[in-house]
């Protein structure tokens, strides 16, 4: 990435840039849809149903290609670091706020949320569900990047506040300890998120799945 152009640099960049900011509107517009008044549902629905068909219809599918073209190449720990790195913890926030939403408008996309987090997940060179691992990762931001360029773009002091929604290691796997156990319950709302999210994710980490059973 560092022998690359400048003139690629910046458009990577600003590709990165451009998707993280797409995603955190979509997740914005699907909370503000819980909230609104009745009286402004129908013109606030058209808005989100506008936004979303973006998202999910071609911003999601490039994100998912290009991520699981960067795994197959090995490239991750070449592209994904730097300000890039920045918008892509930013990315994998808004996945995972997507892919475990209420909002109906979700109903039926959260298979193409999860499939994006998946991909990101196979390439990410940090370990971003165990952060105290990154203490010693030559490509996490906290250690290439100096305090005051964190600070400059906002970033939080410690790499364990980077991912606030996300589970860490151990409670995903007790979300697929029991969706394991629940049988036929998990076809209910509850498990939606882990069956659609989490485990896509988990395979991503190789994190052995024999506890689902036959």
């Amino acid at each position: 990435m560092k022998s690359a152009p400048e003139s690629i640099q910046a458009s990577l960049h600003s590709f990165f840039e451009a998707a993280a900011a797409d995603l955190e509107i979509t997740v914005e517009n699907l909370s503000v849809t819980l909230v609104c008044l009745p009286q402004s549902r129908s013109q606030q629905a058209r808005g989100v149903a506008k936004v979303l068909s973006y998202t999910t219809s071609i911003l999601l599918p490039t994100l998912t290609s290009l991520f699981q073209h960067l795994g197959s190449q090995n490239c991750g720990c070449d592209l994904l670091v730097g300000s890039i790195q920045v918008s892509c913890y930013r990315i994998l926030n808004s996945l995972y706020s997507l892919g475990t939403s209420s909002s109906i408008y979700m109903e039926g996309q959260r298979p193409a949320a999860g499939a994006c987090l998946a991909a990101l997940t196979g390439t990410f060179p940090v370990c971003f569900l165990e952060p105290a691992l990154n203490q010693n990762n030559p490509f996490s931001i906290y250690n290439t990047m100096s305090a005051t360029e964190r600070e400059d773009v906002g970033l939080p002091d410690q790499v364990e506040s980077m991912c606030p929604l996300l589970p860490s290691l151990e409670q995903a796997l007790e979300e697929v300890e029991e969706l394991a156990g629940a049988g036929a319950g998990a076809h209910q709302a509850h498990y939606i998120h882990v069956t659609e999210v989490t485990l896509a994710h988990a395979v991503q980490l190789h994190i052995p799945l024999v506890v689902l059973g036959p």
